[in-house]
Order: C-alpha cells, then structure tokens, then sequence
C-alpha cells in the first residue's frame, strides 16, 4: 500500500525531528523563547508518531494481507503504545 509507506515515512521523519530537538527545550531556560518553540516542535512530532503509529497498527491488524496469528496481538500493543 502506498499510502502505508507514506505514513512510515513520515513515522520516520517525525520521530527524527523529536529525537533532533529532545534536549533543547530540557536544557534551555524555562519560559525562554527557544524552550518554547522547540518544545512545541517536539511536541508536533511526537503527536505525529503517536498518530501514525495507531493508524499503520490498525490497519496491520484489520487489512494486511500477510498478518499471520501471532502479528495481531503485537500490532494491537503497538496501538496501545501510540494511543
């Protein structure tokens, strides 16, 4: 699926950007500037990785073509983890 590789994608990149911009906002003073905008960039990654993480686990549970018994249950914690 197409649109499958694109939210793995964008998966990637986003959980990139939140690993890039961790320790900025921790190590930066509170309130400042810069603790502010990359702590909200950091926050829209991880909100991206949470999202498509839920979306590419649901759809490996209910449509994948090669899910095979034991995949179900480990895709479903995955949606547990991105929920």
């Amino acid at each position: 699926m197409v649109w499958f590789q694109l939210f793995l994608v964008l998966h990637i990149v986003a959980g990139f950007v939140a690993l890039a911009v961790f320790a900025i906002p921790i190590l930066s003073r509170k309130g400042g500037r810069v603790h502010v905008v990359t702590g909200w960039i950091y926050t829209w990654a991880m909100s991206v990785v949470a999202v498509s993480a839920w979306v590419m686990g649901i759809y490996r549970i209910g449509w994948d073509p090669d899910k095979t018994a034991e995949s179900v249950p480990l895709h479903g914690f995955y949606c547990l983890l991105g929920y």
